[in-house]
């Protein structure tokens, strides 16, 4: 004979000592200027439970693009930030965690031209260049530059031109 047992198991969120998970999707650094994509979980937290996340110098709101749990944080000075997660349960706000990262600024774009960052550029290289191109070098955003002003140095014989 067989016996089956049909056991229902209750989650209950004790929101004086939850477990929260918060990881910065890009990397532990918060960069000014950027974007910045997040993503703040907390195991067991009903889907129905709307999480109200607010950070110290700058903006935190959710991602319109991504699914529930993503926002975009935006900070504008500072070396630090700290983002604080809270929870609204029957009209009483109720911290989840605070956390502390670090605030730094976009490293400078490297500029270059035919491929070559710095030295000399042999003059059928340059002239089959179409334009100066600022790049990103080991930065994990995606961000483009609009090259407006540069200066271009010539060598002609032993004299030096500037244009």
């Amino acid at each position: 004979m067989q016996l089956s047992t049909i056991i229902t198991v209750a989650q209950v969120i004790d929101a004086d000592s939850p477990c929260i998970s918060f990881t910065a999707t890009k990397m532990n650094i918060l960069y000014r200027g950027v974007k910045n994509p997040v993503n703040i979980y907390i195991p067991g937290m009903p889907d129905d439970v709307d999480l109200v996340p607010t950070i110290s110098g700058g903006s935190i709101y959710p991602d319109a693009k991504a699914e529930k749990g993503n926002y975009i944080v935006e900070v504008k000075g500072g070396s630090t930030g700290t983002i604080n997660v809270y929870v609204d349960v029957q009209e009483d706000r109720r911290a989840l965690g605070q956390f502390i990262f670090r605030v730094k600024d976009v490293p400078a774009a490297i500029a270059t031209i035919a491929g070559v960052e710095e030295g000399l550029v042999s003059a059928t290289r340059l002239s089959a260049a179409r334009t100066v191109i600022a790049q990103m070098k080991n930065f994990d955003f995606e961000l483009f530059f609009q090259v407006k002003k540069f200066d271009l140095v010539s060598l002609l014989s032993d004299k030096t031109l500037y244009r």
